[in-house]
C-alpha cells in the first residue's frame, strides 16, 4: 500500500511566511543603516578631496580660491567687460577635471550660452550620495535663454548672517560692527584668503559644509514643493552667509528671520544634510568632521568665522 505524501498545510505555510516577514523586517533597518554609513563615508571622502584641492590651489597661488575671480576681457565691440569664475570652476584642475576645465570658456561667464553644456556636466565629487534626488539640475541665474547647471551638495561657508547676531541667536565676545566676520571663503570678488588670514586656526574654521538637496527646498527632513533654493550649481557662486532657523525649519519673526538651529533645519543657505544626527563639514586644515544637529548657533558660528576671536567647542 502506497503512503500518501504529506504537503504543507495552509497554517504551516502562513507561519513560514510570517517568520520570513519578521526576519525581513528585522534585517531591513540594519541594511539601511549600512547603506547610510557607506554613503556618509563616501560623502566625507568627497569633501576630503575638495579639501586637498583647496590646499593644492593654495600651494600654487598662495591663497585659497576666492568665491569669485574676475577678469576683464574684450566684449567684441571694441570695449571690455568683466567675467567671473567661481570657486567650483577654479578648483577643476585639482579634482581631476582638467577635461571639464578645457571645455569651460574663461572669457565668458557661467551664464553665457557658450558655457551652457559644460556647466551641465555632473561632477561626482561635488555631490553626496545620501541626497534622495540624483542628477539634479538648477537654473543658472542670468542665463538668457535660461539653462541649468549640474547641482552640488557642498557650499562655502562665507560667514554668518548678521541677523543671527543682532537677534541674539549668536553671541560673540567681540563687536562685529555692521557685518559679521567672514569665513575662509568670504563674499565678494577677488578677495581670497591666505592661511595667515585664518587667525582662529584652520583646524578650528569651516571651509565647506554640506548644503544638500538644492534646488529643492528641504525643511526639517521634508520636501517643501512650494519653494526652491538658488545658486546650487557647482559652477555657480555657491558661497553664502549661513542662516539660522527655528527647530521646525521656519524663520523667526521680523526682518531677516533667523533662529537657533543652523544644522539640518532648512537647506535655504544653511548647513543641511540627509545624514541622521548632523552634517559633514570640511575644515581649513583638510579634515572632515561630523557636526551634530544639537550644536548651538553660537558654537556653529564660532567655527565658521576665520578671525572672529571666538573660543568654542566643536560641538
Amino acid at each position: 500500500m502506497r503512503m500518501a505524501r504529506r504537503g504543507f498545510t495552509l497554517i504551516e505555510l502562513l507561519v513560514v511566511i510570517a517568520i520570513i516577514a519578521i526576519l525581513i523586517g528585522l534585517l531591513l533597518p540594519a541594511v539601511q543603516k549600512v547603506r547610510e554609513a557607506a554613503a556618509r563615508m563616501k560623502c566625507q571622502n568627497h569633501m576630503r578631496q575638495l579639501g586637498l584641492a583647496f590646499h593644492n590651489h593654495e600651494s600654487s597661488f598662495g591663497t585659497f580660491p576666492a568665491a569669485s575671480r574676475t577678469r576683464v576681457v574684450p566684449n567684441g565691440s571694441g570695449g571690455t567687460r568683466t567675467v567671473n569664475a567661481y570657486w567650483g570652476v577654479q578648483i577643476l584642475p585639482y579634482i581631476e577635471q582638467e577635461n571639464v576645465r578645457t571645455l569651460y570658456n574663461f572669457d565668458n561667464n557661467n551664464r553665457d550660452q557658450i558655457n551652457r553644456d559644460v556647466v551641465a556636466i555632473p561632477i561626482q565629487i561635488m555631490v553626496c550620495p545620501s541626497v534622495p534626488t540624483a542628477n539634479r539640475l538648477t537654473v543658472i541665474p542670468g542665463s538668457n535663454p535660461a539653462f541649468s547647471g549640474a547641482a552640488t551638495d557642498y557650499a562655502a561657508t562665507a560667514g554668518v548672517a548678521t541677523h543671527q547676531y543682532s537677534k541674539g541667536f549668536v553671541t560673540n565676545p567681540n563687536p562685529i560692527g555692521t557685518s559679521a566676520p567672514p569665513g575662509i571663503i568670504g563674499l565678494g570678488n577677488d578677495n581670497p584668503a591666505r592661511i595667515t588670514d585664518v587667525t582662529d586656526g584652520t583646524s578650528n574654521t569651516m571651509l565647506i559644509a554640506e548644503n544638500g538637496g538644492r534646488p529643492e527646498n528641504w525643511v526639517a527632513g521634508r520636501l517643501n514643493p512650494a519653494s526652491t533654493v538658488s545658486l546650487g550649481a557647482w559652477a555657480e557662486y555657491n558661497a553664502f552667509l549661513v542662516r539660522g532657523f527655528l527647530p521646525d525649519g521656519s524663520s523667526a519673526p521680523g526682518a531677516g528671520g533667523g533662529g537657533p538651529c543652523m544644522v539640518n533645519c532648512n537647506n535655504n543657505y544653511s548647513i543641511y544634510s540627509f545624514h541622521t544626527g548632523g552634517a559633514n563639514v570640511l575644515y581649513g586644515d583638510g579634515s572632515v568632521r561630523f557636526f551634530r544637529n544639537t550644536a548651538s548657533a553660537t558654537v556653529v558660528a564660532g567655527q565658521i568665522t576665520r578671525a572672529g576671536g571666538e573660543v568654542v567647542d566643536e560641538n
